[in-house]
């Protein structure tokens, strides 16, 4: 099958499209965009939803209304994905009952259907994992927003009032929905009991968009603005700064880095040992020493290899690193470009 069969004779895109007073896409395009945003970004943020549950150490959240909608709306949004399917399979394509449904179109609400539920699954496995918002879920459902736009926009101008056409309608609302859902933080506290001791701090338990926006320190800025704010109104360190998750996660990094390195001394040594045999002509044999003593009475010398503390720390914050450095690097490109783009 070529591409022009799979996409139903239609080509992917048109350059007339913008020419104009009303965009009309082909239907490949419109048939093919919905999925190609979202469960492409799903696909290239896997490895990276991977890494952040291993590092997670909260503890399990409970149930709650804003996780509950959540998932359920995923499910409906499948489900109403498969519904259209079926009824432009029944009623034909687009309420046309002559045109034969592409494959394009097939496969794009199996991918979509498929990745409603992925997430409604993930959902709950951030959710036992005690995250309390997720920045590659909301941007997700960003991306369903923005490419269903196009077939949204094709629903308004060019296909007629049917039950394909209002489902689309129903399910771009949804969609919306799902965006504010998203970016709000799932209640972590459990209900009827009171934390003890120093507050919380706000960033733990802060939304994407009050992460964003740096909305979780306002409250501290507000008490300074009014008073002189003493110790008390300080909240504790963010959990994953605190001295007895850092220097934990850095000891098992660093007792991993002293055995290799151990086991990498004990065979440097013994092939110094062999060498020497060699050198002097020795072999050995039934009267050779069971135990040899250390050819290197030095801890420091250069020829053998020593923990590095480099390693551990690159393996402990090397992802935050590149994180933060990403990120400055497009704030100074942006700088960068600032007189041009004004220009």
């Amino acid at each position: 099958m070529t591409f022009l069969e799979f996409c139903g004779n239609s080509s992917f895109w048109d350059n007339e499209v913008f020419s104009k007073d009303k965009p009309k896409f082909t239907e490949c395009f419109i048939s093919t965009i919905p999925a190609l945003g979202p469960v492409g970004w799903l696909v290239l943020t896997f490895i990276f939803f991977v890494t952040g549950l291993k590092e997670t150490t909260t503890s399990s959240m409970p149930f709650h209304a804003t996780n509950v909608v959540k998932t359920g709306i995923c499910v409906v949004l499948a489900v109403l994905s498969l519904f259209t399917l079926y009824t432009n399979n029944t009623s034909g394509f687009k309420c046309v009952g002559d045109d034969a449904i592409p494959t394009s179109y097939t496969v794009s609400c199996a991918l979509i259907t498929a990745s409603f539920i992925y997430v409604a699954i993930i959902t709950q496995i951030n959710r036992r994992k005690g995250v309390i918002s997720s920045w590659l879920l909301w941007i997700f459902w960003i991306f369903v927003v923005i490419c269903g736009v196009v077939p949204l926009q094709d629903n308004i101008l060019y296909q007629p009032t049917c039950i394909s056409s209002i489902l689309q309608y129903i399910s771009f609302g949804f969609s919306c929905v799902q965006v504010v859902l998203y970016s709000l933080a799932d209640n972590p506290s459990v209900y009827g009991y009171e934390r003890i001791g120093k507050p919380v701090c706000p960033k733990s338990y802060a939304s994407i968009i009050s992460k964003l926006f740096f909305w979780w320190f306002t409250p501290i800025i507000r008490t300074c603005y009014k008073r002189t704010i003493s110790k008390d109104d300080l909240w504790d360190q963010h959990p994953e700064l605190q001295a007895e998750k850092v220097v934990n996660d850095l000891q098992l990094l660093w007792s991993k880095e002293e055995n290799i390195a151990i086991r990498r001394r004990i065979l440097q040594e013994s092939s110094l040992v062999r060498s020497e045999y060699n050198k002097n002509g020795n072999i050995p044999g039934e009267e050779t020493a069971l135990l040899q003593r250390s050819l290197s009475n030095e801890e420091d010398d250069p020829k053998l290899e020593n923990p590095s503390l480099y390693k551990c720390c690159f393996q402990l914050y090397g992802l935050e690193w590149f994180r933060a450095a990403g990120l400055k690097i497009c704030c100074d490109i942006s700088i960068l470009l600032q007189p041009l783009i004004l220009k």
